[in-house]
């Protein structure tokens, strides 16, 4: 997501840190996928202005990074971030506990998918979470 430097507490910042999905009116040069990257999506995203594409390491077959993929959305002149996401729909997930498995997991995860070669050492890996909680929860989260 890229925000414009407004310097002040405008919608496109209270959205993107209050709501998982931001504002979906503003405009944006990055994206998260949870779909393959093929040539057709690549096309269409390029098109639309987008560099950027997140891709997921975990989160189940669909979601995932294919074999490929890196190399099809770098040589079509794209970055890309690799995410890192379990699940957390919810508040209930969010524990002292849960938060040192997901982290093991994570370091398991950069470590396998550097041995595949998928990211240079050292890149960074995202922790995303989309739970966007309710007005009852605002007194537990806020």
């Amino acid at each position: 997501m890229l925000l414009t430097r407004t310097k002040k507490a405008d919608t496109n910042t209270w959205m993107a840190l209050l709501v998982s999905r931001g504002n979906t009116d503003r405009s944006s040069n990055g994206c998260d996928a949870r779909f393959e990257m093929t040539q057709d999506r690549l096309n269409i995203l390029k098109a639309n202005g987008y560099e950027v594409i997140g891709r997921y390491l975990t989160g189940g077959s669909f979601k995932e990074l294919r074999e490929g993929e890196v190399e099809r959305i770098i040589s079509n002149g794209m970055k890309l971030f690799p995410i890192f996401q379990e699940s957390g729909a919810n508040l209930e997930y969010f524990t002292s506990a849960r938060g040192k498995i997901d982290a093991e997991i994570q370091l398991s995860e950069k470590q396998q998918s550097s041995r595949k070669n998928l990211y240079r050492s050292g890149s960074w890996l995202w922790k995303y979470q989309d739970c966007t909680p309710s007005i009852p929860d605002g007194d537990r989260v806020l």
